[in-house]
């Protein structure tokens, strides 16, 4: 199994930015967007609005700072939200997850749908599974994902590349950076009870028949 490279260090993780054109405290301030979102939900919201309101802000916030960009534009691949630029052959989705920049590789808050799996899935690899190693078969070479997560008064994202998407879930990570570790951040207290967990929804946009 390949392991997961992982950026960390102060003097790694701007040269890694550098391929997207961001710098650390723009991304900073978009997890930040999406935490607040968050807490503006109340007991008297539907139990998934955190999630919700996460996810909206989050979009939001990932799409006004990456289309002042050259080259970056708002993108829908298969009904998904997400950012991309077709030069470099990449695409930026926000997503909420269990706990970022952890000792093991983030998962998502709730399952992916078949969109976002198509969206991962590189359909180059090779037929034969014993070529696997060799040919990283069916790795994921241009889906990213800025993912955050918020437990109790903890912050933490990262912006990451999963292999691949199985049964909903990420399975290994190919690439992470790390933008907020639990060490960069002032805590930001939720409103809702910690042990609540929320669910997390792909927003899907169909036309009408």
């Amino acid at each position: 199994m390949h392991s997961s490279r992982i950026y960390r260090e102060p003097h790694e993780v701007p040269g890694e930015l550098s391929q997207f054109n961001v710098s650390i405290s723009e991304l900073q301030k978009v997890a930040l967007e999406a935490i607040s979102a968050r807490n503006e939900a109340t007991s008297l919201h539907p139990q998934n609005a955190p999630g919700m309101y996460s996810y909206m802000a989050g979009v939001a916030a990932l799409r006004a700072l990456f289309i002042q960009k050259q080259g970056w534009e708002m993108a829908r691949p298969n009904g998904v939200e997400a950012v991309k630029n077709e030069q470099q052959g990449k695409l930026i989705l926000f997503q909420n997850v269990d706990v970022a920049c952890g000792r093991h590789d983030p998962n998502p808050l709730s399952s992916k749908g078949k969109g976002v799996a198509a969206l991962v899935d590189n359909p180059s690899g090779y037929l034969w599974d014993y070529m696997a190693d060799d040919a990283q078969q069916n790795e994921n070479l241009h889906t990213w994902f800025f993912c955050v997560s918020c437990k109790e008064e903890e912050v933490r994202a990262e912006l990451s590349r999963p292999r691949a998407v199985k049964n909903g879930n990420f399975g290994t990570f190919a690439e992470r950076i790390f933008i907020i570790q639990d060490e960069d951040w002032n805590p930001v207290r939720n409103h809702r009870d910690a042990d609540n967990q929320v669910e997390e929804f792909d927003i899907t946009i169909t036309k009408k028949r």
